[in-house]
């Protein structure tokens, strides 16, 4: 169902919703309604490499899980989730739950900061209940119900029995059933979606050739809108509840997926965006053990503090919906023009909470255009000299442009290169043995270079990249830097991430980078996470609190018209 303004949506919603929220049973208590947080999609969703955990132990908000797990599609059961043993489905306190190399999820920061959000307003009835269907490296197809693709020979290597969308529902069935012999009232409140990055490829499945950017793009955004509504009938068939749950996702990073969602959310007023995930380390930063051997995560992936905080990101977005009744979007551009009297660009932003910030001290500074990226009608690049905040809503873009190309798009947060380093290789040591036992090697600078990667130490793992003039290009991710006897810089990484094998070189320039593309333009929403960082293997924002600022969502081809 599409609407033409989320308010109609919302009011719909929030009717039944407060009366349940507000709602006292008669021994005089406030409504004990478990509120079952529906949570689906492919890696991120389900925490692959996400290890350590980092919510081992009950958090005391009181928040359910199934006994069997945050995880609940088992390949076993995948064509008849139905026969799935009733013992499997008695609540337990939420906690993240490790299966092999799949680890936390966004669960506890969901459910734990909507149970904060409520315990602030004084309303402690009401409890959540997080559960997740879904699988690794699949693409839609293979996770909703009008097509079940995984289960489909011509899948392959790929095939499974299937029947994740199938799962989810039987969970809803599952946490009806214990709730109402518990005495709880329960509906579904959300569902949450974390998936996109499979369908990059531009394939729909797994045995027919890829479509052109645009088609995949279309398919997704209507793939994505009937999984929406397929789930929230269904859902509503079993509940009886009156009003639809919405679907909230965040937006799949570097490719068309990402845009589509953006595009679905805002064609229909019960399809939110939350947030991008570039702001969030990596699971290069995370480890895990595979037998003896210590391994760490790949730079798709997310820490399990990097779930978790995107979790309150989530939890933080349903409340405003939910629970506040905004009319919720994202950080995003509404419009570009460029100024005559000036020659610069200006971008007016939706603001969640104004003002706009560029942050360099979160996230380094991305080269001088900060995320923002120029095109002429041609598709050639011009030089941003300068970005700065002109109004609460508003940026403006400095151009270098000394040719006078007009201006006609502009692209954020497509790219990771962070800046080049003052100073040349000045040699490199291998092997050197690491204090996990993993081969390395250092690139070593002839100076004190710590000032120049001091955000990257922070956030934890980084890259660095060497500037080629003849072709031969290689890259590192570097684990540890610190200065030796001689006062020169070392950058340590493990032999094994040296690109290709290829080495660096003495002389050679070098420029950083991170793992994800990035910008760092954000609003200026000060609300407070419930946790803080807790894995202390990497970086140095251990205690810290999550921040919750909401970061712009990635975009491309902004056209740039004239006056404003």
């Amino acid at each position: 169902m599409k609407y033409s303004s989320r308010l109609c949506y919302l009011l719909v919603w929030l009717l039944p919703c407060s009366c349940s929220l507000n709602r006292k049973t008669s021994g005089g208590q406030q409504d004990s309604t478990v509120f079952h947080i529906l949570h689906g999609g492919q890696s991120l969703g389900e925490g692959s490499q996400s290890l350590p955990l980092v919510t081992t132990a009950p958090t005391g908000y009181g928040n359910f899980r199934f006994s069997m797990g945050t995880h609940t599609w088992r390949n076993n059961y995948g064509n008849n989730p139905e026969s799935r043993p009733d013992s499997l489905f008695t609540f337990v306190p939420l906690t993240a739950v490790q299966l092999g190399g799949i680890g936390e999820t966004i669960g506890n920061g969901v459910a734990d900061h909507l149970r904060a959000a409520l315990q602030k307003a004084g309303r402690n009835g009401p409890r959540f209940l997080f559960s997740y269907a879904g699988q690794g490296g699949r693409y839609i197809r293979e996770l909703n119900k009008r097509h079940d693709d995984a289960k489909d020979p011509r899948a392959a290597g790929r095939q499974s029995a299937g029947g994740y969308y199938r799962t989810a529902i039987d969970d809803v069935r599952r946490a009806r059933r214990q709730a109402l012999q518990m005495g709880r009232p329960y509906q579904v409140l959300a569902l949450t979606w974390m998936q996109g990055e499979a369908n990059g490829t531009l394939r729909l499945n797994r045995w027919e050739g890829p479509l052109t950017r645009q088609a995949a793009m279309e398919h997704y955004r209507e793939d994505l809108v009937a999984l929406k509504e397929d789930l929230q009938q269904d859902v509503q068939a079993i509940t009886g509840q009156q009003a639809p749950p919405p679907f909230f996702m965040y937006q799949t990073a570097g490719n068309m997926a990402g845009i589509a969602q953006f595009q679905a959310s805002e064609m229909y007023g019960d399809m939110y965006l939350v947030a991008p995930t570039y702001m969030l380390p990596n699971a290069e930063n995370g480890y895990y053990y595979s037998g003896e051997k210590r391994m760490h995560g790949d730079g798709i992936h997310l820490t399990a503090d990097g779930e978790r905080w995107l979790g309150e990101q989530f939890g933080k977005v349903i409340s405003e919906v939910m629970f506040s009744g905004k009319n919720w979007k994202p950080l995003h551009p509404k419009r570009a023009w460029l100024n005559a009297e000036d020659g610069a660009i200006y971008i007016r932003f939706h603001v969640p909470a104004p003002p706009l910030v560029l942050d360099t001290a979160w996230l380094p500074a991305q080269q001088k255009g900060c995320g923002f990226d120029v095109f002429d009608s041609g598709g050639n690049s011009i030089a941003v000299e300068k970005v700065e905040i002109a109004g609460e809503d508003l940026l403006k873009l400095r151009l270098n442009n000394p040719g006078k190309a007009m201006p006609a798009s502009i692209q954020y947060g497509l790219n990771s290169r962070v800046a080049d380093l003052s100073l040349p290789v000045a040699g490199v040591r291998q092997p050197v043995t690491l204090k996990d036992g993993h081969e390395g090697l250092d690139v070593i600078f002839d100076g004190d270079l710590l000032a120049e990667v001091a955000a990257l130490r922070k956030e934890g793992v980084f890259y660095i990249g060497n500037i080629a003039a003849e072709n031969i290009f290689t890259n590192l991710i570097i684990r540890e830097v610190f200065l030796d006897a001689a006062g020169q810089t070392v950058m340590r990484g493990e032999l094994k991430d040296l690109r290709n094998n290829v080495p660096f070189q003495k002389g050679q320039r070098i420029y950083t980078a991170r793992r994800y593309a990035y910008g760092n333009l954000r609003d200026s929403d000060n609300r407070q996470s419930v946790f803080t960082f807790s894995d202390t293997s990497y970086g140095t924002r251990q205690g810290q609190k999550y921040p919750l600022y909401n970061y712009c969502i990635t975009f491309e081809a902004l056209p740039v018209g004239g006056k404003e």
